[in-house]
């Protein structure tokens, strides 16, 4: 948790309310970067366990991206959307099924997928992270996809960016023409 993550916490409290068990862990006052905020919260998770963006909404089965990553035993797994940078940049490239390589904020015509925003690791993949330092998930990723250590699931539907007004009007638009569609279908 981060900034008025006390608010949240007042809100979801335990999580049993929503059929839940919620811990917290808090970044502290020296934010620790996306990276080592999970870093910090290791002994809270299971292995492996997800890591999912807090300003996306994804249309996807949690349990169908488990599956697959046990299915390739592997230590690391990014679901990927073939952007071709419409939705924002896109910034993975992939072969089969695994990551090849990773670069936020570089603009190259052979980065033609995006992270989706879910990710499935192990906390073995931090071995050797530093400690003491902040650090972004996004340095992360692009070792573990340069090492030929992250594998990919493919999402066939868009993700919807949620922090912004614009970003939550654009959800609810598709969101009432999915609920229209299914009343029609009933």
């Amino acid at each position: 948790m981060g900034h008025m993550g006390d608010q949240i916490e007042a809100y979801v409290k335990d999580g049993s309310q929503f059929g839940m068990d919620v811990r917290y862990s808090y970044d502290g006052r020296a934010l620790m970067g996306t990276g080592g905020a999970v870093r910090k919260a290791l002994p809270l998770l299971s292995d492996p366990f997800f890591v999912m963006y807090g300003d996306s909404y994804l249309d996807i089965s949690f349990a169908a991206v488990n599956e697959f990553f046990l299915s390739r035993r592997c230590s690391a797994l990014m679901t990927v959307y073939h952007n071709r940078g419409r939705y924002d940049s896109s910034n993975t490239a992939i072969e089969g099924d695994s990551v090849i390589r990773y670069e936020k904020g570089v603009s190259d015509p052979a980065l033609t997928y995006i992270d989706y925003g879910l990710s499935l690791l192990s906390k073995g993949v931090f071995t050797g992270c530093d400690e003491e330092n902040a650090f972004d998930l996004a340095t992360l990723y692009t070792t573990l996809a340069a090492k030929g250590e992250m594998a990919c699931f493919r999402v066939k539907r868009r993700f919807y960016e949620i922090g912004s007004r614009a970003g939550i009007d654009e959800l609810n638009e598709y969101l009432s023409r999915r609920a229209a569609k299914e009343g029609e279908e009933r």
